[in-house]
């Protein structure tokens, strides 16, 4: 398996703070108590299937023995008070469930994703009960022009040319970083980087499939499974996009087309997580009565109950979760390719030159107690707090408008004489 860089772990990030903060935080329970917790959960391992011999996978010809498949993002919903105790029914049909799967590539060819998503197109839903299926899998792809390729000399290299290498690579630091323009901007996110004028990460383009487990959605993952489409047919069908600064002319109408599929699953992700999150208080409540005790004689829980039932978000008109993010999504992409290409330079300097680009650590200063430093780090934020409160305030007075001016006066708007 290969390392991570640093572009997949920032789209990652990004995708857990998404899902598990921003889109689904406030749809879940958290009465006083008893909390749901979403997390956004890498590398979750479960172990899929035994390959059929006709499995049409490009990517399961490569495998040996048994598959273990390893989502990149479970989102998962848990509730920590029903996953304690004795109590089954509580902890395996309430207290954990995984409701959406993402998975990001870069280094991995798309055969590798797809083969991913024909794990979800069965019947392994990664939940106990056969009919909770998560409610979405969701892909990015990143792509890189051209793949990057070490300048480290082969294994056949003379010791004069490996010697040669490490003079020109010695004196060669990221100071020498410089972003290029995208050979085709319509096209790419991001153009090369270059470290001393070698080029350490190339140009980027990424996409975006999402599958929400409607029915519709389900047929469509399996027929595509069958067929191995390309990310390209992806899009085709209307589960993909590809992600662009600006769209134009039909991308338009394509973006406007999978933004209506984008906001149909979210919709479906805040409602289940919401739900999930009343059963599984209705169900401790009872469990509770069993036991003699009523949660509701409790000060503030039935109010606070009555809240969260008003909080369902199909009482809510808008959400953050409607719109695509591609803005925050390309950011990611566009700050990956520059710390990707520096991971590479010191990876590669390390190699050659045997050291490391890296400055050394402060030296410990011995007899500092932990309350003198933390006071002296307190007293340093306050001085820039007051450098910065003054500097925004005198910016605040030149910006003031001048109380002579004209005041702004809209115009009536004119009739349309076409109209009338």
């Amino acid at each position: 398996m290969s390392t991570p860089t640093n572009i997949h772990e920032r789209v990652s990030n990004l995708f857990g703070d998404l899902l598990a903060v921003r889109y689904g935080g406030p749809c879940v329970l958290s009465l006083p108590g008893f909390k749901g917790v979403l997390t956004a959960d890498t590398k979750r391992k479960f172990v899929g299937p035994l390959p059929t011999p006709d499995d049409p996978s490009r990517h399961v010809r490569k495998l040996v023995g048994p598959a273990l498949l390893i989502p990149d993002g479970a989102v998962t919903l848990t509730f920590p008070a029903l996953l304690q105790g004795g109590n089954y029914n509580l902890r395996v049909n309430h207290g954990e469930h995984i409701v959406g799967v993402f998975e990001k590539g870069f280094n991995e060819a798309w055969d590798h994703l797809v083969f991913r998503f024909g794990q979800y197109s069965r019947l392994q839903t990664l939940n106990r009960n056969p009919d909770e299926l998560p409610v979405f899998m969701l892909s990015v792809k990143v792509i890189e022009h051209p793949k990057y390729k070490s300048p480290h000399p082969s294994s056949k290299s003379t010791p004069e040319q490996k010697k040669a290498l490490k003079d020109h690579w010695m004196p060669i630091t990221d100071r020498t970083l410089t972003e290029r323009e995208p050979k085709i901007p319509d096209e790419m996110l991001t153009g090369e980087v270059k470290i001393g004028d070698y080029t350490f990460c190339g140009e980027l383009e990424a996409y975006i499939v999402i599958i929400g487990f409607f029915n519709q959605h389900r047929a469509a993952l399996v027929e595509g499974y069958l067929k191995q489409w390309p990310v390209e047919k992806w899009v085709e069908e209307g589960y993909g996009i590809k992600v662009r600064r600006k769209y134009k002319g039909d991308e338009a109408q394509k973006l406007k087309d999978f933004t209506n599929i984008w906001k149909s699953v979210f919709t479906k992700y805040r409602i289940r997580i919401w739900e999930k999150g009343g059963e599984a208080w209705r169900a401790y409540v009872k469990a509770q009565l069993v036991k003699g005790v009523d949660v509701y004689s409790r000060e503030g829980i039935r109010d606070a109950w009555k809240e969260y039932l008003m909080s369902a978000p199909f009482n809510k008109s808008e959400s953050e979760a409607d719109e695509l993010p591609m803005s925050d999504l390309i950011d990611a992409i566009a700050a990956g390719a520059i710390t990707t290409a520096m991971e590479h330079f010191e990876t590669f300097k390390r190699q050659v030159c045997g050291s490391s680009p890296d400055p050394p650590a402060l030296e410990i200063a011995q007899g500092v107690s932990v309350a003198d430093e933390l006071q002296d780090d307190v007293s340093s934020v306050k001085r820039k707090f007051q450098e910065w409160m003054e500097e925004a305030l005198q910016e605040a007075d030149v910006q003031e408008p001048d109380v002579d001016e004209e005041p702004d006066v809209k115009r009536p708007r004119q009739v349309d004489e076409e109209s009338l």
